[in-house]
């Protein structure tokens, strides 16, 4: 299954499996800076990235997302990771993932 995922979404369905599991699981990773998640300091994205204009900060932004979607939910295959501005003028991220069995990013 092929999916788009935000980290402006902040809905959490705890009933959710499968593909939907895996789609809210790497929306979820999408959403985290560097030192938020006790215990795993170094899961994240770079917050000092973020003050960077996109134009500059992108590449590393997007380098680090596809690390982390690859480290902590390898189910779920990157076909593309993007920086955004969101509505509130803080950076977001959007990612395109197939969660079909097997794929890989």
């Amino acid at each position: 299954m092929r999916a788009t995922v935000n980290s402006l979404d902040p809905r959490i369905d705890w009933r959710a499996e499968g593909d939907a599991r895996i789609a809210q699981n790497a929306a979820n990773l999408l959403r985290l800076w560097t030192g938020e998640t006790p215990y795993m300091r170094g899961m994240g994205v770079d917050a000092t990235l973020a003050h960077r204009p996109l134009v500059t900060g992108a590449g590393a932004l997007t380098a680090q997302l596809r690390a982390m979607l690859r480290e902590y939910e390898p189910d779920a295959g990157i076909i593309d990771v993007r920086p955004l501005h969101g509505p509130d003028g803080e950076v977001h991220f959007e990612a395109d993932i197939d969660t079909a069995e097997g794929a890989s990013g």
